[in-house]
């Protein structure tokens, strides 16, 4: 495939007629109405943008599906004329009256305009890196027995290191939210820290074990199940939901790349699977804001008066809010940060010996210091572009989605090459990113080293060792 002119003329007609609204457009409720339904074509013109050079169901069209929805969630509920059903949900933020009218539109554009320059700097690399490759089936028959055997044995190895880290964390989790509920579970003493680290290295493990029985589908469907199982239990019983879901969704992208047959029947469990998701999602909410119990009559009462899905669009819709308090707060109280959470999110990769680096590491979370105003705020990527660069940080948000296009390439370009530890690697990078739309890119080295150079070490040692042996 010969490579194209990396940005679009289209493109660039859209980003000056998007500032120019941003700039004419008085902040009224009309203005939010809008950009609501702007945000809608904009969106269908995003799923066009990619179709016939990228997968849907990839890294890229997942993270900028949640980016979009996790934004503008309660933007749709109210553009499409459900904006009651907002202050009728069980919701951390209520991103149209929390804060100022101005305060409001002002995010709404600044997300709008981030999110546009992010797929136009996604575009731009599949424009100009993308080709097709001949390869070898010989050497792809090789490579996959070869790359699925060293995804096992790492992937149990994992396992077997973090099973003592999980059960701790998971006991406790468990036992409390039985007992006491989600309030009881934020009273938790749980060691962070490298314990944390070592506990999350737990879905690694099993990420890559997944994978390495690729050939044998029947032990890898157990395993996709099982995981599934014990993710929703996990959700239901703590009220915890974050990592959970995103897991869920790192899974079904595993199975769909691994064996690309999902048949209409699939394709219909697969979205029913997403509405009971979601009805669960609602439910945990409902669960884990009060003391009552998790029980059938509650459920029900929850399903016969409330609309369950449009409650989970409200609900995962507020993280506007992050970047609604950056627009309040920057630079009136907090200074911008002009790019130093990027540059400290580094030194968090150094050990934190006595709490040496605290200050810097502290500094390199965006969110943290917000919460020194405003605790108990989450993240947002585009809430950080704020704190750092103010309204210019649309424009950085290109090279974010550019970087995020390369990893989504990449994850293909090894699924074609048959090389799927590598595939798993990125699997695993992805479940650490992804999780960033609700949290701050500064997070990504610390957790993303520990994700990564536990199996990269395995893995080497296990090259020498069959080397040593070849020798022999």
């Amino acid at each position: 495939m010969n490579r194209k002119n990396g940005i679009r003329l289209k493109d660039v007609l859209i980003l000056v007629l998007l500032i120019f609204l941003s700039l004419l457009t008085e902040n009224t409720h009309n203005t939010i109405k809008l950009f609501g339904w702007l945000n809608i074509i904009l969106f269908a013109y995003y799923t066009v943008s990619i179709k016939g050079k990228h997968s849907f169901l990839s890294i890229y069209f997942i993270f900028l599906f949640f980016s979009v929805f996790f934004h503008f969630g309660q933007i749709f509920t109210n553009s499409l004329g459900l904006g009651s059903l907002i202050s009728e949900s069980i919701i951390s933020a209520n991103v149209l009256q929390d804060r100022s009218l101005n305060t409001v539109v002002h995010s709404i554009k600044f997300c709008t305009l981030s999110i546009f320059l992010f797929n136009m700097g996604a575009q731009y690399i599949f424009n100009t890196r993308y080709k097709d490759e001949e390869v070898d089936e010989t050497i792809l028959l090789e490579r996959e027995k070869s790359g699925l055997k060293v995804s096992r044995i790492t992937g149990l190895i994992v396992l077997i290191i973090s099973s003592y880290f999980i059960y701790k964390f998971d006991s406790a989790y468990i036992i409390q939210g039985m007992t006491n509920g989600y309030i009881g579970i934020r009273q938790l003493d749980v060691n962070y820290g490298i314990t944390d680290d070592m506990a999350r290295l737990f879905k690694v493990g099993m990420i890559l074990l997944i994978i390495g029985y690729k050939d044998k589908k029947s032990i890898f469907v157990i395993l996709v199940l099982s995981n599934i199982s014990y993710s929703l239990l996990k959700v239901a019983v703590t009220g915890l939901r974050g990592y959970e879901i995103i897991y869920l969704v790192i899974l079904v992208y595993i199975y769909y790349k691994v064996y690309k047959n999902l048949s209409l029947a699939k394709l219909s469990l697969l979205l029913t699977s997403g509405i009971v998701l979601l009805t669960l999602s609602s439910l945990t909410v409902l669960y884990r804001e009060s003391t009552r119990s998790f029980n059938l009559s509650n459920v029900w009462d929850f399903l016969i008066n409330r609309n369950p899905i449009i409650s989970s669009i409200n609900e995962f819709g507020s993280t506007l809010i992050t970047t609604q308090l950056f627009i309040d707060f920057v630079p009136q109280t907090i200074d911008y940060g002009y790019g130093k959470s990027y540059v400290y999110s580094l030194v968090t990769l150094l050990p934190n010996i006595n709490g040496f680096l605290n200050d810097i590491v502290q500094s390199a979370y965006p969110n943290v210091i917000l919460a020194r105003h405003f605790p108990g705020i989450g993240g947002s990527f585009i809430g950080e572009l704020y704190y750092n660069f103010g309204d210019f940080g649309v424009f950085v948000s290109a090279f974010i989605g550019g970087a995020i296009a390369l990893l989504s390439l990449a994850a293909e370009k090894a699924l074609k090459r048959k090389e799927f530890f590598k595939f798993g690697l990125y699997a695993i990078a992805f479940n650490t990113i992804l999780w960033t739309v609700r949290d701050s890119l500064s997070t990504i080295p610390r957790n993303l080293m520990f994700a990564l150079l536990v199996p990269v070490v395995i893995k080497v040692f296990i090259d020498a060792s069959k080397k040593s042996h070849v020798r022999r």
